[in-house]
């Protein structure tokens, strides 16, 4: 693996994370922000279309207020949990429907109306019919036929609401009197003997709510009467925009500080993962390869699979979780209007820029790193994070369709394609430095020490530390006298021809 490919490589496994947790914030928020738009859409085509005034309106309204409501607070969760409207007109049929639990909806002038119109049993609602086809003069069906036709069971009680088995929603301003009135109710059918009755007023009362659940932890947000004509009449005139922020139905309302945290911890999990991946990819590759060729795998290839892991993935957690963090603040309007608008790729970008900086000034800081070392890395990233940002650029065009994996393929390939680039324009610097003595505004640093091979050859005394030696004792040993022959030796003129090059990380000396 080249230098150039691998400064690449390693710039994506550590950095790659926070791409991924701003993109995946931006996500988030944006799905978040889908539910508050349809729901607008909705209420103003409703108002549109059936062309009624905001008393009879707000009914319809009440129905889109309690399925998006309850969809952006599922949303924000991370919860595919969402509410849907039959829009059925069907006898008995359900308005809300969320998870297995159906809602019937009703939003009448005051408490007792609306609990009246959810208690309707099915014999109230045949006598209605019997009565109005006798005033016509026509025959009507018995009570048998007439919930066979409708769908009931033999054997079903007649006196159970129409709405039997259905959450009753009201408007919240109505729940309390409509319990109570409820609760008087029953008390006077049992005083009276008819249990039946009664039964199917219990069963309304321990049904009545003002909001819809799905029983894993969200629900709609409550809606009085009076509200929901504000809202009728807000579409029918094209302000909902005004009306549903003074609702506080917008992101900044809605999503609180644990939301932004959960969102954010998620994201970095999932960051953390990418970076394993990419951390330990090239050493495995490295160690299959020396798996064919030697039959075995070195150890040390190994424990360097575990430490890139622990590290890579504690990093891009850190990474991921900061970034997604900050993009939501972003996107929610937290950090300002004008943050709003912020791209996550640079946001992303940004904190690992940043990270990055405080990890390398600390290295710097405490003797681990040279100035020159510091000043290399921290090009490299500035130069590798353009090329990085322009990839997920030019990929998301062509791959619209898909921007999270688009964003990050571009930015990986970016990522690679700019540490060769780095690596070929830190050499042109390099050479143009050692030609012309340029410092490279003090990054670079001239060197014009004669190297001590020199200075020994031209005569110069150099001086060195004086060092401790042992004495150690060596016995004495006869040996035969040898004859050695003396060599006569020309006197010779030695030239050195000193050049300079790179001697160290940005350190340019005599070589």
């Amino acid at each position: 693996m080249t230098n150039s490919f691998k400064s690449g490589i390693d710039f994506v496994s550590l950095n790659l994370s926070s791409v991924f947790g701003s993109l995946s914030s931006d996500a988030w928020t944006n799905l978040c922000e889908q539910q508050i738009e349809e729901m607008k859409i909705a209420m103003e085509t409703a108002a549109r279309s059936k062309n009624l005034d905001a008393d009879h309106l707000q009914g319809f309204i009440a129905e889109f207020w309690h399925k998006y409501t309850h969809n952006t607070n599922a949303a924000i969760r991370g919860s595919s949990s969402r509410a849907t409207m039959p829009e059925s007109n069907a006898f008995g049929s359900v308005d809300l429907s969320v998870n297995g639990r159906d809602y019937s909806l009703k939003y009448y002038k005051d408490a007792i109306s609306s609990a009246k119109s959810q208690k309707t049993t099915i014999r109230e609602r045949y006598e209605q019919a019997r009565v109005a086809a006798e005033r016509r003069g026509e025959k009507f069906m018995s009570l048998e036929e007439y919930m066979k036709k409708r769908g009931y069971p033999e054997g079903t009680d007649p006196n159970q609401s129409i709405y039997f088995g259905q959450g009753k929603l009201i408007p919240s301003d109505q729940l309390a009197e409509a319990k109570a009135y409820l609760e008087k109710r029953i008390q006077k059918e049992l005083a009276a003997g008819r249990t039946e009755v009664a039964e199917n007023l219990k069963n309304v009362l321990d049904s009545l709510t003002d909001v819809i659940e799905d029983g894993k932890g969200n629900s709609s947000i409550q809606l009085t009467r009076q509200q929901a004509q504000m809202l009728a009449e807000a579409a029918k005139n094209g302000e909902l925009d005004d009306v549903l922020e003074k609702l506080g139905i917008t992101l900044k309302d809605l999503v609180s500080p644990s939301d932004i945290m959960r969102q954010a911890f998620k994201a970095g999990a999932s960051a953390a993962l990418i970076s394993f991946v990419l951390s330990v990819a090239p050493v495995i590759v490295n160690a299959i390869s020396m798996l064919v060729a030697n039959g075995e795998v070195d150890a040390d290839e190994l424990k360097k699979i575990g430490l890139a892991a622990v590290t890579g993935s504690a990093r891009g957690f850190l990474n991921g979780t900061v970034s997604a963090a900050l993009t939501s603040c972003c996107k929610i309007g937290l950090l300002g209007e004008a943050m709003k608008t912020a791209d996550p790729m640079f946001v992303g970008s940004l904190v690992a820029l940043t990270i990055n900086m405080a990890e390398n000034s600390f290295k710097l800081a405490s003797g681990k790193i040279s100035k020159g070392e510091y000043a290399q890395e921290i090009m490299r990233s500035y130069f590798v994070t353009g090329f990085s940002l322009a990839g997920a650029g030019i990929v998301q065009v062509l791959f619209a369709e898909v921007p999270v994996i688009a964003s990050m393929l571009g930015s990986f390939i970016g990522s690679v394609v700019g540490g060769f680039v780095y690596n070929a324009t830190e050499k042109l610097i390099i050479s143009y430095c050692i030609e012309s003595g340029w410092t490279f505004f003090g990054i670079v640093e001239q060197n014009y020490e004669l190297p001590t091979e020199v200075l020994e050859d031209i005569g110069v005394a150099v001086f060195e530390s004086e060092s401790f030696e042992q004495n150690i004792f060596e016995s004495e040993i006869f040996e035969n006298q040898k004859f050695d022959a003396v060599y006569f030796e020309y006197e010779k003129i030695g030239l050195t021809i000193l050049k300079r090059g790179l001697i160290g990380v940005f350190n340019i000396g005599y070589v």
